[in-house]
């Protein structure tokens, strides 16, 4: 369950218009059927989308279109969890730009989108700097091979 959801079943957050109501925006899962005029995807193949709603199905119905293929090493937790994410932290390393060797401030930098920020400016050779708020998130940071900036402490 992504923040997302968490907000959603907190009244937080809208739910889609449509009923009946079911939460749940990311879905990841094993293809059991294709249609007839299906080349994109196969049977048995790991896949993983986005959903307006109904998340939390056994079992759902999508456009092929829709799916993004899972490599075996990602597990359908994790591609859950990366698939908003991880879509909102890339779309924010390229409305930036080219990074290498300039330094960069991350925000919430042990969150989800941060910490995937983090990793992926450090990757394009950025000197990032994390805004965290506790020792246990600016472990984290540190172990991306960022610099913590706490939020909590002068200086």
């Amino acid at each position: 369950m992504n923040f997302g959801d968490v907000l959603q079943r907190a009244g937080l957050y809208p739910m889609p218009p449509e009923f009946p109501v079911s939460p749940g925006s990311e879905v990841a899962g094993t293809v059991e059927e294709v249609g007839v005029s299906v080349t994109r995807v196969q049977v048995g193949q790991r896949v993983a989308a986005l959903v307006p709603s109904h998340g939390y199905a056994d079992e759902g119905v999508l456009p092929a279109s829709s799916l993004v293929s899972l490599p075996d090493a990602v597990d359908f937790p994790s591609a859950t969890a990366l698939l908003v994410q991880g879509m909102t932290a890339m779309g924010l390393l390229q409305s930036i730009g080219a990074v290498a060797g300039n330094r960069v401030f991350v925000s919430a930098a042990a969150g989800g989108v941060g910490g995937l920020l983090v990793q992926l400016l450090v990757e394009r050779g950025a000197v990032v700097f994390g805004g965290v708020s506790s020792a246990a998130k600016a472990d984290l940071v540190t172990a991306s091979d960022a610099r913590p900036v706490r939020y909590d402490q002068p200086g």
